[in-house]
């Protein structure tokens, strides 16, 4: 579904993607790992056209995006979730997953069909009680959900999340991993998860990726990935690694 052929990002003299491939499966979860500062959301702002590429092409199911914009990422069935959310603090939850269903699709439907789909997905990720209320009024945990709900109210073929489960307790980290799980087998949505929650990540993926100082280090099984001595090393140090 996604493949990345030698990219590479410079912000002027400064490294932060260098020479990474990877591809992704249709209806795979891809754990996307690594220390900060080595390149993670660089590398989904490449995919989602945020920042332009320095080299490399990437494809999405066999078609070239390098020059489309990030309007037409969407169009195209790729969507994402931030950091930092960033809701319409005056609309309310519901106009705002309706406004992510109405510009975010390539072909949308009028505003009732918007509605009608922003009630079904605030019902799927737990925030029905809530699709009345100003987004402003959300706890920080709910703001990833309805960050999440937009995502899908765009009705993308392949969801990148970016660190979704910073700053949860035991039962929010519970509850997104069985959203996760839920998101791949009920709306057959491929996903590439960007996380630092080590603990959860690697029980909720088929696959993970490495990178370090903006360099693929591994790929494979989470059991390969989390023995791998490269890996322990950009984690923990060189002593740890050997």
């Amino acid at each position: 579904m996604l493949e990345v052929k030698q990219v590479s990002k410079y912000f002027g003299g400064v490294q932060a993607v260098e020479n990474v491939s990877l591809a992704v499966e249709e209806g795979e979860i891809v754990g996307l790992i690594g220390p900060n500062g080595s390149g993670k959301t660089t590398l989904f702002n490449l995919i989602t056209r945020i920042y332009p590429l320095t080299a490399g092409d990437i494809y999405f199911k066999g078609k070239l995006i390098n020059k489309m914009s990030p309007s037409d990422v969407c169009h195209l069935g790729i969507s994402r979730t931030h950091q930092i959310p960033r809701p319409f603090h005056s609309l309310s939850v519901r106009q705002n997953v309706s406004l992510a269903y109405l510009y975010g699709r390539k072909n949308p439907g009028d505003r009732a069909e918007a509605n009608s789909e922003a009630e079904r997905l605030l019902e799927l990720v737990g925030l029905k009680d809530f699709a009345q209320i100003p987004a402003s009024q959300l706890n920080d945990v709910q703001c990833k959900v309805l960050e999440l709900a937009r995502s899908l109210a765009t009705d993308p073929k392949l969801l990148l999340l970016d660190e979704i489960l910073a700053g949860l307790n035991p039962g929010e980290l519970n509850f997104f991993q069985e959203l996760i799980l839920k998101i791949r087998s009920e709306l057959k949505i491929t996903v590439f998860w960007c996380e630092h929650i080590m603990r959860v990540l690697m029980k909720t993926v088929d696959r993970v990726v490495c990178l370090d100082y903006g360099r693929k280090v591994c790929e494979g099984s989470p059991s390969v990935v989390a023995n791998n001595p490269e890996v322990i090393e950009c984690y923990l140090g060189k002593a740890a690694g050997e």
